[in-house]
Formats: structure tokens, sequence, C-alpha cells
């Protein structure tokens, strides 16, 4: 057996830290004391439970805010200085307090070493720290060890088939942890590892505290800590924090020119996400359906402000999947210029108990009372809605719903026989996209968020078809189609109103012709 070393104390330390103003915003909310006023965090009594024990809550004592961040997100632009934050606050709370426990996490243990400890170790050399006498560090382990009895646990989230519940995470005691690039890893992983954030919890920073960092994705980190369901800031939960991050919160001047002209060789989107942290411009893979979609191009701030005619058709283009969401997309069309404007999502969601044809439809006649709707409603979209069922009267289908629920508005029907093969719109849709297509344009509000996610994720399978690919959303117990909702009512909308331009395309795609209308439905084409 080895030799037990005996660790000291350094006799000083030659360190300095100079964070940005929005580093220093991040590392405020990572601290004990209320990140709002500096006022000191306190128990306060809510009630009793049923064996009479008294249940707390934290607040400030100076302002009484009771929003105390716990579960912190520093997320944007790459080279912001975020993960240099997380290191340096693992490595100030185990210098700080004799005996605390932390983790720093990534994906794998690999990726961890490779990546976020190199900064690690740069800012304990910094500080003139040696190994094997102010602290020990067994890799094999993965844990590093203060001379006062602090540690440093390197923890791998990657899921697995045999833990499928992250059991060998219960046994932990720690009193913070930092997550790196939390994209990456499985939000039950990360909510897991919280849980176990209860080691001299109240002896330092009063509540529990968890760093996230990442750059933009399409993730559930977006979802719970940046933009809404309508594209919107998020408006956090009590405990959750996001700071946002650019390339220019990083103080060092020469590492931000360096990096930015790095940056700035890269394709619009990627520098918009990577230079800027900018959420909503996220690259796609190279599977994507919508190749010819261009954010920058196809997308417009306030285009229902600036579009939307109260007077001009309303196109209500409808798909009836209930999960996550009923969908139904607002359109308009300017015939002269040729231009399709798609102008709100209304959708319908389990949590509203609007996610039915009844409760969707009636949520959709509001809105467009709302809005002092006087021109003429078209209602289009997915054809298997006008299917009837046995489940209800043998003249009701989900059309029929609608209709009767927008009765004020003299609605009109028009529908698809049978929808064209995805494949073959998906490349129409493409065409108009990228090459304007007999003239045609398409334009989305950028509010329009999941019809935007849906154009830049959408994959498609090798026939060209679009992937259906189902996800499991363990709160709800359901799996469901992620994408592919609202581009198809997109679609599907384009291929009814606008069918001589896509009668075109097919003609010239193939030779066989294609049946477009039923046969109880006679529409009336022209400038509305």
């Amino acid at each position: 057996m080895g030799k037990r070393i005996q660790l000291q104390p350094p006799k000083q330390f030659n360190y300095t830290f100079k964070p940005s103003e929005k580093q220093y915003e991040l590392w405020q909310a990572l601290h004990e004391n209320c990140p709002f006023c500096g006022g000191e965090v306190i128990k306060v009594i809510r009630g009793y439970d049923k064996n009479g024990e008294e249940l707390y809550k934290f607040q400030c004592s100076s302002c009484e805010s009771e929003n105390i961040p716990q579960m912190i997100l520093g997320g944007g632009s790459a080279g912001g200085g975020k993960s240099y934050i997380g290191c340096n606050w693992i490595i100030e709370c185990s210098l700080r307090w004799s005996g605390f426990r932390s983790v720093i996490a990534r994906k794998t243990l690999k990726v961890l070493r490779e990546s976020t400890m190199v900064t690690f170790w740069k800012i304990i050399k910094q500080m003139g720290l040696e190994r094997d006498v102010h602290y020990t560090h067994n890799d094999i382990l993965g844990l590093i060890t203060f001379w006062n009895g602090s540690e440093v646990l390197l923890k791998e989230l990657s899921p697995s088939p045999q833990d499928p519940t992250w059991s060998r995470l219960g046994g932990l005691e720690i009193g913070a942890v930092f997550c790196d690039e939390c994209d990456e890893l499985d939000e039950t992983a990360v909510e897991t590892l919280f849980s176990r954030i209860r080691w001299m919890t109240w002896e330092t920073l009063k509540v529990p505290k968890m760093l996230l960092t990442c750059n933009p994705n399409l993730t559930w980190v977006r979802d719970r800590f940046v933009l809404d369901e309508h594209g919107q800031d998020k408006v956090c939960k009590t405990g959750d924090y996001y700071v946002p991050f650019s390339l220019f919160d990083n103080p060092d001047p020469t590492f931000r020119a360096t990096y930015e002209s790095s940056l700035n060789r890269m394709n619009k989107k990627e520098k918009r996400r990577l230079l800027y942290g900018d959420w909503r411009y996220v690259e796609a893979s190279d599977l994507v359906c919508y190749k010819g979609f261009d954010n920058t191009k196809h997308l417009k701030d306030d285009l229902f402000e600036s579009i939307y005619d109260n007077y001009r058709p309303a196109i209500l283009s409808f798909d009836f999947n209930t999960y996550p969401y009923m969908s139904c997309l607002l359109i308009q069309i300017d015939w002269e210029k040729r231009r399709l404007y798609v102008l709100k999502e209304l959708l319908g969601t389990p949590k509203n108990k609007q996610a039915n044809t009844p409760a969707h439809s009636a949520m959709i006649n509001k809105a467009l009372l709302k809005m002092e709707h006087e021109g003429s409603v078209i209602i289009t979209g997915d054809p298997a809605g006008n299917q009837k069922s046995t489940l209800v009267a043998e003249d009701v289908t989900n059309y029929s719903i609608i209709l009767n629920n927008l009765a004020g508005f003299m609605p009109t029907r028009k529908l698809l026989e049978k929808a064209p093969a995805q494949a073959t719109r998906v490349e129409w849709i493409n065409e108009i996209f990228e090459n304007e297509f007999e003239g045609w344009s398409i334009e989305v509000d950028s509010k329009c968020f999941k019809l935007i996610d849906d154009l830049i994720y959408q994959q498609k399978n090798p026939d060209g078809s679009k992937e259906k690919k189902k996800v499991w959303d363990a709160d709800a117990k359901v799996k469901y189609e992620k994408f592919g909702h609202l581009n198809d009512c997109l679609e599907l909308a384009c291929c009814t109103l606008l069918k001589d331009c896509f009668r075109k395309f097919t003609e010239r795609s193939y030779t066989d012709n294609v049946q477009i209308f039923t046969a109880d439905v006679t529409p009336v084409w022209g400038n509305y």
C-alpha cells in the first residue's frame, strides 16, 4: 500500500479574478446571497405537514423575493466564458468550505477530461496549487480531494439501458453541481442529480445550486429556460434562472478578436448561434427536409402586425394530432404579389385542455373575434379529419365540428380528397422557398415558433418522405411525434390553395395526373 499523502494549505494565493459584467451576474446567482439586492437568504415557515412538522420556504430578508436561483443556465454563444465561471465556482466553494462536496458532469468522462477539466486545471495552476501538495487527483475514481477535505467528483451522465431511472446517482451527497454542455444531457438525469444536492446546503449556499452551461440548441434546455412555445422570452419558474451570453461577454479582448475571426467564417445560421448566442438561429442537420428554408430570408418579425388584413380571407389549416398539441396555422394570401403569409400558430395544448377539436376550434373562434375578423374563413388541412367515426354521430367529423364552432364567420371547407405524397409536396415547398417556383414565395412570422422548428429540424427518410420519429414524454407517459404537425398544415394548405402551381410542379416531375379535390367540394378560385 502506498504512503498516505499529507496535504497542506497553500501559504498564499496568486490569482486575480476579473469577470465581465455578464459573468459577474452569473457569479452572483451562484452564491448564497440574493442576486437581485445582495440581501441574506433566510428560511420562513410556510406551514406544517400532516405530522405537525414545520415546512419552510426561502426568501430574501431584504427585498423579500422568493425566487432564489437554484437551477441556473448560463447559455449562449461559444467562447463567452461560461465554463470558466463554472470551474471557478466549484473551486471557490471547495476552498471556502472545508468538507464541501461537489460534482462536475458531462455526457462522457472522456469529453469532460478533454474540455471542461482543461479549464479547471488551468485555474488550479494559476492559483499556485500543486498536485500531491495541496490536492490529490484519483483519475480512475474521478475524484479530486483538497487539503481541507473538500472533494470534487467527476461524473458521466451518459444514458444506460440498464439504468433508465438513473438510480446510480441515488447515493450521492453533494453541495453543488456544474453540468457543462447540458444540452447533451437527458433532463431526467439533470433533475435526478439536482435532487442529490443536500450536503452542507444551509451552512454554505443556503439553497441547492446547479449551474448548467451550453450553446443554443433545440433541446429541453431552450424550452425550459429561454423561449416559450410561442417563441417569446421564457418566464422561468421559481428557482430557475437564465443568464444569456455572447462571445462579447468574454473579458479577454485577445481571445474575443481571435475567436470572432473564426466564427465570422461560418454560415449565417451558425454565426448567429455561436457568435451572438441566438437560440432562434440554430443549425439543422444535413438530413433535413426543407433545405430551401432560410431563417434570414423567410422569417419576418411582426409579420402578423404588418400584413394581417381583417377583410382578407383567413385560411385556417388543421392537423389533428392531440399530442403535443392540436395544430392550426392562420394564413393569408396576396394573389397579385404571389405571396403566402403564415401569420399565426393556433395551438390547442393538453395543458390548457384544448387538445381536442371542440375546445381547439372554440379557442380559434375567440381568437378571430378578438382580431375583429370581418372577411371570409377558409377551412383546410389534413383530409383525414373529414373521415367519420363510429364513436360519434354519423355526420360528425373533425371538420364538421370546426365549421359548427366557426359558424358565425360562415366558413368554407376546401380539402384535398387525398394528401399528396410527402416527398412530392416537400420537394415542391423547397422549390418555392429556394427558387420561388412560378413566382410564389412564403413568408413566416418569426413568432410561429413550432412551425419554424418543423421547417428547421424535420428530417427525411431515404425515400424523401418525412421521418416521423417519436419521443417519450415521461411526465405525460405518452409517445408523440415531436416534428411534422405544423409543416403538414403548411404543405396541405399550399397544395389545396395554390393548386395550379402544385399541378405544374407535379406535371413537370411526374407523368401521371394528380387528383386534387373531393367530389363534394366545389372550390371557387381567384383573387379573394
